[in-house]
Formats: structure tokens, C-alpha cells, sequence
């Protein structure tokens, strides 16, 4: 719903940041600050030391993706929209270079894009109809507002009591809800002036809306592949 809209991610790594900054018992070795680039985007991140062994993370990430896509009855150009942001943990099991990362995620990656129907469909009165001429296509898709992480890292940097720069490779899986998709068509521009009775008649037609069902079932099938969403990320941080 409108009113109760997700928190922008990067607003969350900013309160992040306050609540730390304004903790009575943060050392300066305790802090860092760094940008990450992966699979999930580019984005900056806040580190915050509580032991020798444990680290808590907040980052935010995004980018934009121009994508295409072809299915069996359409054609698609669009948009990967790459939003997230979160609180890792970070446990150093044997006080070495080796990390596992568990964590958690506000998820607001979104796909969006126009689509052309292929093919075409016969009309009662005999004549074929190319719906690539007929039809515009809008689809949408978004996997849930929350996620969950699970990944392994390696870390050089800084020993656990001194500031310095550092940097990690990270690997992991990022656990996403099944994807929510969305599919309409619309009569094109050329046929809704020509004849916007056949236009009408058109989406109406069961066969058109049977059509769009499977297409959407399609979709939703193809977009499950990325429930189990692979992370790939290389971070550069700066202790103080």
C-alpha cells in the first residue's frame, strides 16, 4: 500500500551509522567505514568490531540494469532495478582471515519493463491479427521486502586493535520469497485510433486473456530460478 512504504535503504544505513556513532563505548578501532561492489550493486557500508572474533555490518547497495528478455510468446526490454540494504554478522571462527557472514535484508529489487506479443490470432470475421502490431505488453516483478544471507569471506587487512585499510572477497547466497509478477496489455497506439472497437473487443477476448495467464505463469516460473540469488562482492573498508 501506498502509506506504509518500505524505508529507502540507504535511510537505514544512516540511522545505522547514528545509533553507532552516538554508542558511549565505541573505540576508534572499533570502526570502519567502506564500498563494496558485487552482484547486488555498488554501495558503502558500516562496520563496528564487538570482539576479537565478531564483527556487525550495515550496508546498503543498488544499481540499475538495462535487460532483455525473450520468452516463448513475447519479446522484453526493461529494467533490473538492484536495491537492498541490511545488517551482516561476520564471525571469525578461527581469529583468521576466514569469515562466515550470516545477515539480513530489506529487498527492494524490482524488474520492470514493455513487452511485444509474438505470433498471431484469427478473428471472427477471418482475418489474422499480428498481436506484435496489436498489443503493448507491461510487466513488473519484485521478490518480497525481506531476504536472508549466508556466505563465506576472506579478509586482509588490519590486525584486530589497529586501524588501517583493508579489503575481502565475498561469496554467499542471498535467500529471496518467491517472485510476485505482473502482466497487462494494452491495445497499441495505431490500432486504438484506427479502430478502438476491435481494440476493446480484443483484450477481451478469452483467448487474449488465457494468453496473458500462461505468459505470466511463464514469467513467475523463470523469475524462481533467482530465489536463491548468488552474491559475489569485493569490499575496500578503512579502520580508525
Amino acid at each position: 500500500m501506498e502509506g506504509c512504504r518500505t524505508p529507502h535503504p540507504f535511510l537505514l544505513l544512516m540511522l545505522l551509522t547514528g545509533l553507532l556513532l552516538s554508542s558511549p563505548g565505541l573505540r576508534a578501532a572499533d570502526l570502519s567505514l567502506g564500498v563494496a561492489v558485487g552482484t547486488l550493486g555498488v554501495g558503502a557500508e558500516m562496520g563496528w568490531r564487538l570482539s576479537d572474533r565478531l564483527v556487525v555490518r550495515g550496508a546498503a547497495q543498488g544499481l540499475n540494469w538495462d535487460i532483455d528478455y525473450e520468452s516463448s510468446r513475447a519479446l522484453y526490454g526493461g529494467t533490473l532495478r538492484l536495491r537492498s540494504a541490511g545488517a551482516m554478522l561476520d564471525w571469525q571462527p578461527f581469529g583468521g582471515r576466514l569469515v562466515a557472514t550470516a545477515g539480513a535484508l530489506v529487498n527492494r529489487t524490482e524488474v520492470s519493463g514493455q513487452g511485444v506479443a509474438r505470433g498471431s490470432m484469427r478473428m471472427a470475421n477471418g482475418r489474422s491479427l499480428d498481436l506484435a502490431e496489436a498489443t503493448e505488453l507491461t510487466a513488473s516483478a519484485s521478490f518480497g521486502r525481506f531476504a536472508s544471507y549466508l556466505g563465506m569471506g576472506w579478509r586482509l587487512g588490519p590486525g584486530h586493535r589497529s586501524g588501517g585499510i583493508g579489503f575481502s572477497i565475498d561469496l554467499g547466497i542471498l535467500f529471496q520469497d518467491s517472485p510476485r509478477v505482473s502482466l497487462s496489455a494494452s491495445p497499441a497506439g495505431d490500432l486504438l485510433v484506427e479502430n478502438p472497437a476491435l481494440a476493446a473487443l480484443l483484450l477481451e477476448s478469452p483467448g487474449v486473456r488465457e494468453a496473458l495467464r500462461r505468459e505470466e505463469q511463464e514469467l513467475t516460473d523463470e523469475l524462481k530460478r533467482y530465489r536463491l540469488f548468488p552474491v559475489v562482492a569485493t569490499r575496500l573498508y578503512y579502520r580508525f
